[in-house]
């Protein structure tokens, strides 16, 4: 499921775990839509319409996805405050 391509170019995964906070808290998070019916054909119209040109024109190799999907986990994740500095974790990676 999550090597689903969404575009000429990126695959559901990389949508879904290409974020700074995922990738330093990935095991507690689940990156992935709870509605794929709905979310799938969203993406895909998105790279389609937005991405696929973008990177048609500057190229893969200079394409950097930095901001993909925010699951529902990752929002509820990012709401709460770290236990050692006490502020949310996402003020946490932004200021580092």
């Amino acid at each position: 499921m999550h090597e689903i391509l969404l575009g000429k170019y990126l695959t559901l995964q990389e949508f879904c775990t290409c974020t700074q906070m995922y990738q330093k808290y990935a095991d507690p998070i689940n990156p992935y839509p709870e509605n794929l019916e709905e979310t799938i054909p969203a993406l895909q119209a998105f790279c389609q319409h937005i991405l696929d040109p973008v990177i048609d024109h500057f190229g893969r190799e200079r394409f950097q996805l930095t901001y993909g999907f925010c699951s529902k986990d990752l929002k509820r994740f990012l709401s709460q405050k770290d236990p050692e500095i006490g502020i949310k974790k996402i003020q946490a990676v932004t200021s580092t």
